[in-house]
């Protein structure tokens, strides 16, 4: 249970703050909701049904500073896990930004990298689906890194 006040991590919005717990009326039932605003959003509200298993499993708790430090420290990409098939690809890359799992999220887009490297090095063009996860993943990643450690986005991005 997440409490008023805390920041969590929810899936492809990233960092956010639990404004409240509600109470909503659906089907003339009353409904719990987290009221999660996003950071990078201020205003904007998303509603997650504190009993829906699913939709709350898209929440975590930030990593804490030493669990985000060993991450960046030992997180190494491996080439064997570059998937072929573009239409497999999209649907990885969609499923990371959902679950948000910033270990997995981190070794793709250090895998990416090195793949737009050895594209670019080939003559060969980085392909779009794979240029946009990287930009979404670097945008998420910085922002906990940013959030966790204090920090502005710029210097959290080169720690990715």
């Amino acid at each position: 249970m997440y409490s008023v006040g805390q920041a969590v991590i929810y899936g492809g919005h990233g960092v956010c703050t639990v404004v409240e717990i509600e109470e909503k009326t659906v089907d003339h039932k009353q409904v719990s909701y987290y009221s999660l605003e996003p950071q990078t959003m201020p205003g904007t509200r998303f509603y997650i049904p504190v009993h829906n298993a699913l939709a709350v499993s898209k929440m975590r708790l930030p990593l804490s500073v030493n669990s985000l430090q060993e991450m960046l420290r030992t997180c190494q990409p491996d080439m064997d896990l570059w998937i072929v098939s573009e239409n497999a690809r999209k649907l990885h890359y969609k499923e990371l930004l959902s679950n948000c799992e910033p270990d997995k999220m981190l070794q793709t887009v250090r895998l990416l990298r090195l793949h737009r490297e050895a594209q670019y090095a080939a003559g060969r063009k980085f392909h779009v689906c794979d240029a946009n996860f990287l930009k979404s993943a670097e945008t998420l990643l910085s922002a906990e890194i940013a959030f966790i450690l204090g920090v502005d986005k710029e210097e959290a991005f080169k720690l990715i």
